[in-house]
């Protein structure tokens, strides 16, 4: 059970018109009549009113689905993914002061050229390997 399946952000980056169950996080991740509509769960009128509008109406479709994009792009992007969980690590982390006296780490662990970076200084201070020790697939992810 997904509180926001991924298949929503999938949809809405490849301009689909969206009819979705108004449960979970779906509402968070489609406005109702923009990027498309939420119907109540276990309604099938309300989704067959709802498919119907957009057989219909294929301006409709087309422009709920750019406003799907857009919303996509804005919310769920790797830019924006990143930056929410930036905002999360700088919640957590220690203040700059703190950050700048935490110990190096040992000769075996550093690699040569390595910059102490604020973020690696944050992975530092968190316990966190540094951005070398991950493997490079999931850096790029």
């Amino acid at each position: 059970n997904e509180v926001l399946p991924l298949v929503i952000a999938e949809a809405q980056a490849f301009q689909r018109p969206l009819v979705v169950s108004d449960i979970d996080g779906l509402p968070e991740a489609v406005a109702d009549g923009q990027e498309g509509f939420l119907v109540p769960p276990e309604d099938a009128q309300a989704l067959c009113d709802a498919i119907d509008k957009f057989h219909k109406d294929a301006d409709l479709a087309v422009r709920t689905g750019a406003l799907g994009r857009v919303r996509a792009l804005h919310q769920f992007s790797h830019k924006a993914m990143t930056l929410k969980y930036e905002a999360i690590i700088d919640a957590m982390a220690p203040p700059p002061e703190q950050l700048l006296s935490a110990p190096a780490p040992a000769a075996e662990e550093a690699v040569p050229g390595e910059l102490a970076s604020r973020a690696e200084l944050k992975r530092r201070a968190m316990g966190l390997p540094s951005a070398s020790q991950v493997p490079l697939a999931l850096r790029q992810v």
